[in-house]
């Protein structure tokens, strides 16, 4: 075996080590853009010209611009935060309470390698989506989402063909492994009204409100989880008119989820009084969700050899998660076969700029701003991701320690505008909700190598 062959062997091992002992941790947000610091140092505004094996995650195509092996390893960390300002419908009381704030780790890992003449391989290994809502178990919106997790982790290995100096063009596939959380209350009083069993209502043993959050005599703790393996494909196209100049265009394909996991449940005294083991028992669960496909285009232009200017757009097709279903194979757990979630949710665009400053031969500076299009229905917002649109501002560099090694830092902040929902405290456990001060700090550091 050759020395070159040993080195991309071991790089790609170490490589995809780094990155599965980090994916003990996850980020924040369903749409997760944190794949790589000096991409993020600029915004994500690289996809016209990216210039390090992290080109896998934006533009796969560019890879063929790098005539020696190549590998990096990073983590984004996210540390978010958000205000929910709740009013009960019944006494019209009021209440904040804090989302749990909490650091998330994005890790991203990735190594290419010229492999025939014109012909180029990359394998990338990041987290396109991701979520972490989580508040205190008996908080008022517990009736809706008192947690909700998403884990997801990519896997795409990568062909990029050269056409000619100026001309590539690329394709691959995407394994990703999903892994979903989902935590709520249920107010087991509805069900009295159901099967009309109001005896303990009229005697005054059972408040007559439901999704009451001022008692928890009637509240049941319900606990999903499941993962699932799903399959995708991406295209791309890198061309370099000019060696100052770059567009580059990127399609990743829908990926369809079917998850398979359980539910779980932790009854008050009186609900398994009332109930007994007719209903809120362990079943095993199935549900689906399809993914979104996204576009990503951007343009680069170097005026001299010390700028890099680049503006960039990804549209995320979120039309498809239109609603969320999970089937239950016990009928005594919640006593119907499936219960749904509409969504009907937007496709949006997030728009990004980003600036890169050669300051010496060993330092790149860079900034950037970014513009995210929340893709909620405002009618139907909930607790499992109280997002709307958001400004990001940021900064970063990179350093040449040596003439293979580098390492890119990046910070930035993300500020989310302040939502105000309606009430479905019924039927949604939703209350008359405001959500203010949402933010997040973000930072990493990823390191390169060049064999």
């Amino acid at each position: 075996m050759s020395k070159g062959i040993k080195r991309i062997l071991a790089a790609l091992f170490v490589a995809g080590l780094m990155c599965f002992a980090a994916t003990t941790g996850y980020a924040a947000g369903f749409g997760l853009y944190e794949w790589d610091n000096r991409a993020m140092g600029m915004g994500g505004a690289v996809v016209g010209m990216p210039e390090g094996p992290e080109a896998l995650s934006v533009n796969p195509a560019a890879i063929a611009w790098l005539d020696r092996v190549q590998a990096k390893v990073g983590v984004c960390v996210v540390n978010p935060s958000a205000d929910v300002k709740t009013t009960n419908m019944y006494d019209r009381g009021r209440t904040t309470t804090a989302m749990d704030e909490k650091y998330h780790l994005v890790p991203h890992a990735y190594v290419s390698t010229p492999l025939f003449k014109q012909v180029y391989f990359g394998l990338g290994m990041f987290s396109r989506f991701g979520l972490a809502a989580e508040y205190e178990k008996n908080w008022p919106g517990r009736y809706n989402s008192y947690l909700a997790q998403i884990e997801s982790f990519s896997v795409t290995p990568v062909f990029s063909f050269k056409i000619n100096d100026q001309l590539a063009i690329a394709g691959g596939l995407e394994f990703m492994y999903f892994d979903l959380k989902l935590s709520q209350t249920i107010d087991a009083t509805k069900y009295l009204y159901a099967t009309g069993n109001t005896g303990p209502i009229a005697a005054g043993i059972i408040p007559p409100t439901v999704n009451d959050p001022r008692t928890n005599a009637m509240d049941v703790n319900q606990k999903l989880e499941g993962d699932s393996k799903g399959y995708g494909y991406n295209i791309s196209l890198s061309w370099m008119p000019k060696k100052n100049l770059g567009f580059g265009l990127t399609y990743r394909s829908e990926v369809h989820q079917k998850v398979t996991g359980s539910s779980q449940y932790e009854r008050a005294p009186l609900v398994k009084a009332i109930f007994g083991n007719n209903l809120f028992q362990f079943s095993d669960v199935t549900g689906t969700i399809d993914l979104p496909a996204q576009i990503l285009v951007g343009v680069n232009y170097k005026p001299t050899e010390k700028w890099n200017l680049g503006v960039s757009a990804i549209h995320t097709m979120w039309s498809s998660y239109d609603a969320l279903t999970v089937e239950f194979q016990n009928l005594r757990a919640i006593g119907l076969p499936s219960k749904t979630s509409e969504k009907n949710w937007s496709d949006v665009w997030r728009f990004q700029f980003g600036v890169e400053y050669k300051a010496l031969d060993w330092l790149a500076l860079r900034a950037n701003y970014v513009y995210d299009e929340s893709p909620i229905d405002g009618s139907l917002a909930d607790y499992l991701l109280p997002t709307s649109d958001r400004n990001i501002f940021g900064v970063g560099a990179g350093f040449m320690v040596t003439d293979n090694l580098a390492i890119d830092v990046n910070y930035s902040y993300l500020m989310q505008k302040d939502r105000t929902v309606a009430s479905r405290q019924v039927a949604d456990g939703v209350l008359a909700s405001e959500f203010e001060d949402g933010d997040a700090n973000l930072f990493g550091v990823s390191f390169s190598y060049k064999f």
